[in-house]
């Protein structure tokens, strides 16, 4: 597929990109800085500029494509361009980059006639595990989330879907009898947990998409 993906330079986008493109994907990547990234073009743009979106929504994913003559639409837009947490800019301009910028994408997306738009929404993506107690201990390797949105990509007729985008288990190593004893003791469960199982479901990209983890954070820090 074709994708044009924003946000690409950043902190989730360096390592999802590449893992599209080793699935495949022809991917343009649409930031303010660029990725660098071989077989990547580099689109520097802004996403709180809807002029920008639209131009960029239908244009050329490398110089090779002006060969062919006239730029093709996207089949996806992969959208991570975001300020990704509370505190690196104030507070008028985080509200201006994710709610503009994202609304900007949304609607080039749809008036210019893209069937799929995937959104990723995610406070932190990490190998690295710590108390996480704020998101119930749960964290996303980067390679892992690049295969589900690669599952996405991959899958039709979702139509309007939201996914937790977590790995397996806890980022941390207490068991859950533990951790619900100590920092959840009066929320119900509305079925048992296994003592590893992540607080936060995976369950839905597990069924729906057919996600496998493969870098659970033991492998990469024991």
């Amino acid at each position: 597929m074709r994708v044009l993906f924003t946000g690409g330079s950043g902190k989730a986008g360096r390592h999802v990109v590449p893992y599209l493109v080793a699935q495949g994907h022809r991917v343009l990547n649409f930031d303010l800085v660029p990725l660098g990234l071989p077989g990547v073009h580099d689109l520097l743009g802004d996403i709180c500029d809807a002029g920008q979106v639209y131009s960029a929504m239908r244009t050329h994913a490398g110089y090779d494509e002006q060969e062919d003559g006239a730029a093709k639409l996207f089949d996806a837009v992969v959208h991570f361009a975001a300020v990704p947490r509370y505190g690196m800019v104030p507070d008028t301009e985080t509200y201006r980059v994710n709610t503009v910028g994202t609304y900007n994408v949304l609607e080039a997306a749809l008036k210019m006639g893209v069937r799929k738009v995937i959104i990723a929404s995610s406070e932190t993506t990490a190998t690295d595990p710590g108390l996480r107690r704020r998101i119930t201990f749960s964290y996303i390797d980067a390679r892992d989330l690049g295969q589900i949105v690669d599952l996405c990509l991959q899958k039709d007729g979702l139509g309007f879907q939201v996914f937790n985008a977590v790995n397996d288990e806890n980022a941390v190593p207490q068991p859950n009898s533990e951790l619900l004893a100590r920092f959840f003791p009066n929320v119900p469960l509305s079925r048992p947990v296994a003592e590893r199982e992540g607080l936060l479901s995976n369950r839905k990209i597990r069924e729906v998409l057919g996600f496998r983890e493969a870098h659970p954070w033991q492998k990469q820090v024991l």
